[in-house]
């Protein structure tokens, strides 16, 4: 996986080892870079475990036919949350699928411009009143893991390796797309440089 991260991101001193941020399985491709997590973050979001919460990114599958009702997740037999699900303990399972953004009139600094670079400085302030009906919940990121896989898959036995079988990196690329004018927006009003550079086109002149 290939991470850049946003321009005024630096390098910060690395995430704090804690007992519920060791690594257990592939601990190889663990990761206590700070830089690594700010890279995560821009680019993209449980269960509670001993009382504290957990999100555990994994791939799942929906079933067919009389099991389309099904949600399908897998995982190692030594997984901790896999082995509490089992037992009983309550799983959420959240899945965003983001298609676009919505670029209003005004914001919170650091959500606005995560989302959007730029955005905060060209949109309007937001109101007293505004800010008064916003909570804002701050998350210290002292106690942070980061696992990044990369390469092809795991070494095959010689079984699998003599198959007939393509195997290899399907890569996933995010994009933005092209802009979208509200029709409250006056036809004088140009896209501002700041969204052209996002979506890769030239700023228009008159």
């Amino acid at each position: 996986m290939t991470l850049t991260g946003l321009p005024y991101r630096q390098s910060m001193k690395p995430l704090q080892r804690t007992p519920r941020t060791e690594f257990g399985r592939h601990s190889e491709r663990g990761s206590r870079d700070r830089q690594r997590l700010h890279q995560i973050l821009d680019a993209a979001n449980g269960i509670v475990v001993d009382d504290s919460p957990l999100v555990i990114p994994t791939i799942y599958g929906v079933g067919e036919g009389d099991a389309a009702e099904t949600l399908y997740l897998h995982g190692s037999v030594a997984s901790r949350w896999l082995t509490r699900s089992g037992q009983g303990t309550p799983v959420c399972v959240a899945v965003a699928l983001v298609d676009a953004i919505v670029l209003a009139r005004a914001g919170l600094r650091a959500v606005t411009n995560h989302v959007c670079p730029g955005q905060w400085d060209y949109a309007r302030q937001p109101t007293a009143k505004e800010l008064a009906a916003t909570t804002v919940v701050a998350l210290p990121l002292d106690e942070a893991t980061v696992k990044v896989r990369e390469g092809g898959p795991g070494a095959l036995g010689p079984d699998d390796a003599r198959l007939a079988v393509w195997s290899g990196l399907m890569p996933i690329h995010t994009t933005f797309g092209a802009l979208a004018t509200d029709a409250v927006t006056p036809p004088d009003v140009l896209i501002p440089p700041h969204l052209a550079a996002l979506v890769g086109r030239p700023v228009e002149k008159r």
